[in-house]
């Protein structure tokens, strides 16, 4: 991670003692690829473990599966009410007041688990994100994807996927 992932959103970028606090599944002794699947609001990173042996994945498959959990932070939408949230909600329309700065921090957070996938020995060009909404506002987000536009790789899914207005970099 370099020195742009803090200033974007004025907070320091996390340390890997930082690091999300993850849910995390191997389909073998050595992953060559990995897959970091982020869930949506008020959910944690168990949400989607269930969905692995769904995908009909090889048997010789070597995939380590990332499901990091969200903090948990009020959020506006629900009444203030703390649930886990990528950044806070605090309205859902087209010109919404926007949480930049969590939305900034959740992308560093997630910059730095693929950073170490990498420091783990899956390159960038063999990790995968997939977001389900709220979560997909992240990922557009110029903090993260970085990798993906430096190694033109980075492959992501995406469903129902509100994404947060321009900002600029």
């Amino acid at each position: 991670m370099d020195d742009m992932s803090s200033a974007a959103s004025g907070q320091p970028a996390p340390t890997p003692d930082e690091l999300l606090e993850a849910v995390e599944v191997t389909t073998g002794p050595d992953p060559r690829f990995s897959v970091v699947w982020l869930h949506g609001l008020g959910a944690d990173g168990h949400d989607f473990e269930p969905v692995i042996p769904m995908l009909g994945l090889p048997a010789d498959a070597q995939v380590r599966f990332v499901f990091p959990h969200a903090p948990v932070r009020p959020v506006t939408l629900n009444g203030g009410m703390p649930m886990r949230a990528w950044y806070d909600i605090k309205a859902i329309s087209a010109s919404r007041d926007q949480d930049e700065a969590g939305i900034a921090r959740s992308a560093a957070q997630v910059e730095a688990l693929l950073a170490r996938e990498e420091a783990r020995g899956v390159p960038p060009e063999q990790q995968l994100r997939r977001r389900r909404q709220p979560a997909s506002a992240i990922s557009p987000h110029p903090q993260c994807g970085r990798r993906a536009r430096r190694f033109s790789c980075g492959r992501a899914i995406t469903t129902a996927t509100p994404l947060p207005a321009p900002t600029t970099p």
